[in-house]
């Protein structure tokens, strides 16, 4: 290894997270006890992943082990292990009384328990306090995922992992307040501390990355989640501890109240992100103005809660005032472009976009992955010239994204009679036009609109059809993959129209996962185009047509009297002609093809992904059941029903992102109303009546019956609707949205019902919930749609429902702790 390990980072990172967790122990604001549980759960999970992967680092040295994997596993196994060496010296520095009585040294043994927690007066608290925590973490959040995915490049694995980390160390955080009890002062403290903690997180994140990762370079998934656990760690952890705390100071009321208001900060916070905020204001800008908000309300409590601190709460406000008018967008992402300039950041509807200028040369990064530059040749002529070569005569064009790269100069030559350019994002639109990348010309026009919406509106016969999209990364990417799309375009093209698809750079060399991506790919077109024709170039580009295609692009384009800077002089035609034949040979009959409701295509990008950071997609799979099944550990009696509840409502809300998405592509609109329509019924069904006495009990198999009539309902729109047919599959999705809340909600005041009244109660039904939803968002978002399609997965959702049913139907009356 070349590299140096990073035993600084990891020293200085561990023990300034130890010095905050220690000052807040000191000033009261958690426990010690509190503060000690977070370390001995940090040295657990070091210690875990250092004798996993030292026991498989021995294996693979003495058995010579053929795994992939385990060559990206020794750094991450040694940064564990510098990890967990700091964390077990500070283990032992507490246990110093421990040592000294073995040497003959005895001192007296202290009470652990701190004055505050042996006597606390348990008084009620607002209802706002629940209504913030829901406002604060919901919205941070929703920013720090897209900072993380603009940081790293988002996928659906990494958008995977993130929200699986951000649910079970929240339910870790529920964990932690098992039995503990605190004053109003402490909680006072904690939501003053969790109103900033989005703001600095998100500060922390952007400048220990520079650190910790080498500029320019891909992070791993391991080294991703790594980073992820520790940077997510306070806000989640405190976030998931304040839940139980708050229910317990609501004596004599039902843990679905706290629930609902905390629901109800979520779905103000849903609202404003989504229709307002990621239009408007910078990441920075939005968690700075929530804190403020929230902190208002807080000030707004201080006339009958003397409590809350004033000269805190102001200067934490005047902070987070000033970080809003002066956000250090541009100075924080710098480290991120270096030798660069950045001219603007847009947050668009994918995802940040980027625009830098290094010299005279304008750069499009979305999430940190350069999407095209301004003036690239290859990128510019490669698509157009390889697709209209192949025509005689070109009459209407539809060319989607990419002008920056001259790819609209390049389809002048033609001699068009009409060009469609189509950029769902305006203000890259904007940018284009200032920059005369879409060149003044009458026969060009500039559509600010999805492709696949505009032609299903507007009918054309197209020539040619020019796709600069990225890979089938996630569902929003992978619908230009799909059945469904090529039904569409063969609709509106010519009888020798040519369509040109952008696929993976390979250079020279296929690996299995990329040929299975490609085979899938092509059965997908077969149905639709009689040839097809892929060839070697910056990214292979797959050719569909029903009139004949060809590989001799050179000749045809010299042919046709067009002159190119780049094909002419880079591009070998013998080598063309050759690698195309051998894409050919690859492709095979009887293998899955891409649809809606089956966006195989993603999961062969993950795989193809993973295999490039030597990891094998099956193992990781295999890792991900097993921490599944951990999970499940943790949930016991009827507590597990809502572990089922909270898996299904992740589905819920994956599923009709999956459709609509593949209809309409991402659209913040969509996503905003189906989070509200979600949060709206889950605070409705929390906040619903339900029967006093036993008859509750038995009310809980029949939210199971209930959640099975919602799959088989999704199940039905999914197979029989078409996502063409607009008002009906829309209305019918958001409504079953609606229920899933309505249903996860009731199922949470039920459950919390059969324990009261236990204190526990709340973090036990709240960390299951959590668990479940974090199992859901992983397996089924990058494994169970991907691989099996919606249909499937619906129906092992149905079998999981239809075993507990059975189960809560005959131990109702039995109440594990």
């Amino acid at each position: 290894m070349n590299t140096p390990y990073s035993i600084i980072p990891i020293l200085s990172g561990t023990l300034l997270a130890y010095f905050i967790t220690w000052i807040l122990s000191r000033r009261k604001w958690i426990s010690r006890n509190v503060h000690r549980q977070i370390w001995n759960i940090l040295l657990l999970i070091t210690f875990l992943f250092t004798i996993v992967l030292g026991l498989l680092l021995a294996l693979k040295a003495n058995y010579n082990l053929k795994f992939a994997f385990l060559d990206e596993a020794l750094p991450v196994h040694v940064d564990f292990g510098i990890a967990m060496s700091i964390i077990g010296l500070l283990h032992i520095f507490w246990h110093l009384n421990y040592f000294k009585r073995l040497f003959g040294k005895e001192t007296e043994r202290k009470s652990t328990k701190t004055p505050e927690e042996k006597q606390v007066y348990i008084r009620k608290t607002p209802l706002l306090f629940p209504f913030i925590l829901g406002l604060v973490t919901l919205t941070g959040q929703l920013v720090l995922f897209r900072d993380y995915l603009a940081i790293f490049g988002g996928n659906a694995l990494y958008v995977g992992i993130l929200l699986s980390l951000w649910l079970i160390l929240t339910g870790l955080g529920t964990q932690l307040a098992r039995n503990k009890a605190f004053s109003v002062t402490t909680i006072i403290r904690m939501l003053l501390l969790i109103t900033v903690l989005p703001s600095v997180s998100i500060l922390i994140i952007r400048v220990t990355h520079g650190w910790l990762f080498e500029t320019g370079t891909e992070t791993g998934p391991l080294s991703f989640a790594f980073f992820a656990l520790f940077t997510l760690a306070p806000l989640c952890l405190t976030g998931g501890l304040l839940f139980p705390v708050l229910s317990q100071h609501r004596p004599g009321e039902t843990t679905g109240l706290i629930y609902s208001w905390e629901s109800a900060g979520s779905l103000l916070s849903g609202m404003l992100f989504s229709f307002v905020w990621v239009f408007l204001i910078s990441p920075i800008q939005t968690v700075a103005l929530t804190g403020i908000i929230s902190l208002a309300l807080l000030l707004f409590l201080r006339r009958r809660m003397k409590e809350i601190p004033l000269y805190t709460t102001s200067a934490i406000t005047i902070l987070l005032v000033f970080l809003f008018i002066f956000p250090p967008e541009k100075l924080t992402r710098a480290s991120l472009f270096p030798g660069q300039q950045i001219q603007s950041i847009i947050q668009s509807i994918s995802g940040e976009l980027v625009i830098t200028k290094a010299e005279s040369q304008s750069n499009v990064f979305e999430n940190s992955r350069l999407l095209y530059s301004q003036g690239s040749p290859s990128a510019a002529e490669e698509p157009v010239h390889y697709a209209l070569s192949q025509l005689a005569r070109v009459n209407h064009i539809a060319v989607i994204s990419g002008a920056l790269t001259g790819v609209l100069s390049e389809c002048l030559k033609y001699h068009p009679n009409r060009i469609d350019y189509f950029e769902v994002n305006g203000k890259l639109l904007d940018l284009e036009k200032q920059s005369i990348t879409i060149p003044d010309d009458s026969v060009i026009h500039s559509h600010r609109t999805d492709f696949q919406r505009w032609i299903a509106q507007h009918p054309a016969r197209y020539d040619g059809v020019l796709l600069n999209i990225p890979p089938p990364e996630t569902p929003s990417a992978s619908r230009y993959y799909t059945q469904e799309f090529f039904r569409s375009i063969r609709k509106n093209l010519s009888d020798s129209g040519v369509v040109a698809i952008p696929l993976l750079s390979t250079a020279n060399y296929l690996d299995p996962t990329t040929v299975r991506l490609y085979q899938s790919v092509v059965a997908t077109i077969q149905p639709y185009f009689k040839h097809w024709l892929i060839l070697p170039g910056n990214r292979d580009i797959l050719l569909v047509s029903n009139g004949k295609l060809h590989a001799n692009i050179l000749t045809r384009v010299n042919d046709l009297g067009i002159m190119t800077n780049y094909i002419a002089y880079f591009v070998d035609e013998s080598e063309l002609v050759t690698r195309s034949h051998e894409y050919a040979e690859m492709m095979k009959d009887g293998v899955p093809t891409v649809s809606a409701n089956h966006p195989i295509a993603v999961s062969y990008f993950t795989g193809f992904w993973l295999k490039k950071h030597g990891l094998s997609y099956i193992l990781f799979g295999t890792i991900l059941f097993v921490i599944f099944i951990f999970l499940i550990s943790f949930t016991r009696g009827i507590s597990r029903s809502m572990f089922a509840a909270g898996f299904t409502a992740s589905t819920m809300e994956i599923v009709p992102l999956v459709l609509i998405q593949s209809a309409f592509g991402y659209s913040y609109y969509l996503i905003g109303v189906i989070f509200t329509l979600f949060m709206a019924g889950l605070t409705l069904g929390a906040r619903w009546k339900i029967a006093e006495g036993p008859k509750g009990n038995h009310l809980i198999y029949r939210q199971h019956i209930w959640f099975m009539l919602l799959l088989i309902l999704q199940w039905a729109i999914a197979g029989w609707l078409s996502p063409g047919r607009t008002v009906i599959y829309i209305t019918s999705e958001l409504l079953l949205i609606a229920l899933t809340g309505w249903l996860t909600g009731r199922m949470f005041q039920l459950i919390s019902s059969q324990y009261q009244p236990q204190t526990k109660a709340p973090a036990m039904v709240y960390k299951a919930d959590l668990y479940g939803s974090a199992g859901g968002a992983m397996l089924v978002s990058v494994f169970l749609v991907p691989l099996l399609g919606i249909n499937l997965t619906l129906i092992v959702l149905l079998m999981m429902h239809l075993l507990l049913t059975f189960v809560s139907k005959h131990r109702t009356s039995s109440v594990s702790t």
